[in-house]
């Protein structure tokens, strides 16, 4: 799948800031299952962008305005081929001997113990749930993408009976589309099996559909960053599972950026000298087939 991804974000302050400055995640990823084409990136009042990459991959823009201002306005429009027509397509590992498969790869690559063991505040505690509805267990005789799915139906029963009262999340509200209390309560229970699974972030094919109460659609999905969970698979590599639609992550996802947690992914950060203060905040996005 082509797409064009069109984003705007707008700051207004209440007072004028200088030394302005500004670090954004908007810009889709580079890997083997997707192809960044061309793109326009342009700041208002005028700032040179500077990109680099963090120490999880994902690709980076900062400014820096200097001289004094009220307002900041951030465009972007940004092509990306996507590859993975289907997840399912690779060579899987004997559910027996996935645990030594993801064993071999700790060992091999110990930075993916970060997505394991990660201490982070913004993960969700399991034994709140597990008292109401014990989280499922691993097991040997099963593939852990079953398993995945299995837990995806957990964490939607948990939903479900609370009413959508898992934790909203508290970074950057206007942002996203409300997966990310779903993506944290799932990357939970797949890191308690020992597994390494991540927090990621992206944009949807806007041909997808969101499904109400009773199952029939409710209508085209919001246009706004939406997250979903990559899990280390035996065989495969990582994998991304959506919470909220059951669904395994193909090309009719964009990435933009995977960490230990949310707060690895935050899409803007910024940090400026002066009296005024952040009055309002306005983030859209329109995502197209090129």
């Amino acid at each position: 799948m082509r797409y064009r991804i069109q984003a705007e974000l707008r700051a207004e302050l209440s007072k004028p800031v200088r030394e302005h400055h500004v670090q954004l995640r908007l810009l889709p990823w580079a890997d083997e299952w997707q192809r960044p084409g061309g793109y326009i990136l342009e700041a208002e009042p005028f700032a040179h962008p500077v990109h680099h990459r963090d120490g999880f991959g994902n690709p980076v823009v900062c400014f820096g305005l200097m001289e004094p201002h009220k307002s900041l306005s951030i465009r972007l429009q940004a092509d990306v081929q996507t590859l993975l027509l289907n997840p399912f397509d690779y060579r899987p590992v004997p559910p027996r001997r996935e645990m030594e498969w993801i064993h071999q790869d700790l060992r091999q690559a110990p930075r993916l113990w970060d997505f394991v063991l990660c201490p982070s505040p913004r993960m969700e505690d399991l034994l709140p749930y597990n008292a109401a509805q014990e989280a499922p267990r691993l097991l040997a005789d099963r593939s852990l993408v079953e398993q995945v799915q299995l837990a995806i139906e957990w964490v939607a029963s948990v939903a479900d009976r609370t009413g959508e009262g898992l934790e909203p999340a508290t970074e950057s509200p206007d942002y996203y589309d409300g997966s990310t209390a779903r993506t944290r309560l799932l990357i939970a229970l797949v890191r308690s099996w020992a597994i390494p699974a991540r927090f990621a972030t992206g944009y949807l094919d806007p041909a997808c559909v969101e499904s109400g109460p009773d199952g029939r659609v409710a209508g085209p999905h919001r246009q706004s960053l939406h997250s979903w969970a990559d899990v280390l698979i035996p065989g495969a590599g990582w994998r991304g599972f959506d919470p909220v639609s059951g669904f395994v992550v193909n090309d009719t996802y964009v990435r933009v950026a995977a960490g230990r947690d949310a707060e690895d992914v935050v899409i803007e950060r910024a940090s400026f000298k002066g009296e005024g203060a952040v009055r309002q905040t306005q983030f859209r996005i329109q995502v197209s087939p090129a």
